[in-house]
This record gives C-alpha cells, sequence and structure tokens, in this order.
C-alpha cells in the first residue's frame, strides 16, 4: 500500500470512529474523547488508533479506554460497512496525553491578572 492511499485511509478510520462513537456508540463509560491520529501497518492487517481522554479521575480514565477496546469489533464493523476496503484492519486504541500536557504548559492559556 503507498503512503498517500494510507494516509488517507488513516483519516478516513479516524474520522468513522469518531462519528461512530458521537452518534452510535450507546456506552454509558464513553466520555469526552477525541481521537489524535491513526497508524496503518503498511500490511493493513492493524490500526493504531491514539485516543486523547479529558477526564483527571484515573479510574474514570481507565474505564472509558477500556470501554473503547471493548467495542472494537463493533468499530470495526462499521469501518467495514463505510470504507471499501480488502482487509479491515484490527484496532488498537492507544491512550495519548499530548493534549493534556500541551494544556499544563506554562503561557498556553491565558493568566488571569
Amino acid at each position: 500500500m503507498n503512503d498517500i492511499k494510507r494516509k488517507r485511509l488513516e483519516k478516513r478510520i479516524v474520522q468513522t470512529i469518531a462519528l461512530v462513537t458521537q452518534k452510535e456508540l450507546k456506552n454509558p463509560h464513553v466520555g469526552f474523547v477525541t481521537f489524535v491520529r491513526c497508524e496503518l501497518s503498511p500490511d493493513g492487517e492493524h490500526a493504531k488508533v491514539y485516543v486523547s481522554i479529558y477526564e483527571e479521575d484515573k479510574i474514570v480514565y481507565n474505564k472509558t479506554l477500556s470501554a473503547l477496546q471493548n467495542a472494537r469489533g463493533f468499530f470495526r464493523k462499521k469501518i467495514a460497512s463505510v470504507i471499501p476496503m480488502r482487509v479491515i484492519p484490527q484496532i488498537h486504541f492507544i491512550a495519548d496525553d499530548s493534549l493534556a500536557y500541551l494544556a499544563n504548559l506554562p503561557g498556553a492559556t491565558p493568566s488571569e491578572e
């Protein structure tokens, strides 16, 4: 699979997962999440989806990540129905804390004086 096609598929996978999470996923444990990016393996068998979870409480954070992991089959089925692909990748959700890190940098948000 060439680079251009892989990048296009990665973008469509993230868009599809985000839309399905917003509109169709009925799990109350999934809170406010952002799907940052996707990395598709060269053979298209695996997709690493990086997710940023906006939750301070570690228990709720872990429940959200676990709920996403448990819904991987549901996401895979939805991807198969939306994106024409020969091989539907196995989805692996990986926590990405880069957005939370950036929010905590000094000067990232205006301070009150």
